[in-house]
């Protein structure tokens, strides 16, 4: 039968009929594309326990986009308690805002800068020094110089905002240049230029000491804050 078959032609028909069935099948495998979760790795089991991917992998820019709104909606959480905590010291939200936010963006200790402010004017955005033996005086939350900013009108002195951006950038400055906090603190306080040239006076060290001192009682009380909200979030 198969060699009447051959003879006659039919069996090299059925063998080329199976020869291009085959290819058929074959190039429908190959030309599925594999799943880009699949080659990263990212696999979930259906409930029947075979491995298949979860969704369409998302593109580089999608991944960095939700990377950057997770972090940023953690960084707000953090933010807001952070302003709560620091809020009973200045005993207005603003203001520890305002401090925190400018603290992060000059790289500044938060206590560190909330200790500088407590020092300069207890938290008070209105405070005014008494004449200076220059005449000038000090203004506002972060105790600003008017003979340095003779431009400045009461309005900006008084504004935290600007006070704080430009009281917290000087103390970076001074950080910068002297090479040390206890050094950025002290030029701070007595000028760059005359730590440089005459060090640093005694009442700027009574002045530094005050700020560390109550640095680190900040430091205690977060410690202690921190460590009371893990407790109640444990229970």
């Amino acid at each position: 039968m198969w060699n009447r078959d051959v003879q006659n032609g039919h069996g090299w028909r059925i063998v080329i009929v199976f020869l291009v069935v085959g290819c058929t099948v074959f190039s429908l495998f190959a030309a599925v594309p594999i799943h880009s979760g699949i080659l990263l790795g990212e696999l979930k089991k259906s409930d029947t326990g075979v491995e298949i991917p979860e969704e369409s992998f998302p593109s580089i820019a999608e991944r960095i986009k939700r990377l950057d709104v997770n972090h940023e909606i953690k960084r707000r959480a953090d933010f807001e308690e952070l302003v709560g905590f620091y809020s009973t010291y200045t005993a207005d939200h603003e203001i520890a805002e305002v401090i925190i936010d400018e603290a992060l963006r000059n790289e500044i200790p938060l206590n560190l800068a909330f200790a500088l402010a407590w020092r300069e004017s207890q938290y008070n955005p209105w405070a005014v020094s008494r004449p200076n033996r220059s005449g000038t005086r000090d203004w506002g939350l972060f105790q600003l110089n008017d003979g340095h900013r003779r431009h400045w009108t009461r309005k900006d002195f008084f504004d935290v905002r600007k006070n704080t951006r430009t009281g917290l950038s000087f103390l970076r400055y001074c950080i910068d240049e002297m090479g040390s906090i206890r050094g950025g603190l002290a030029a701070y306080n007595a000028g760059v230029g005359g730590v440089r040239i005459y060090g640093v006076p005694a009442s700027t060290k009574l002045y530094i000491k005050a700020i560390f001192s109550y640095e680190k009682k900040l430091d205690l009380a977060f410690t202690l804050h921190t460590l009371k909200n893990r407790y109640s979030e444990s229970l």
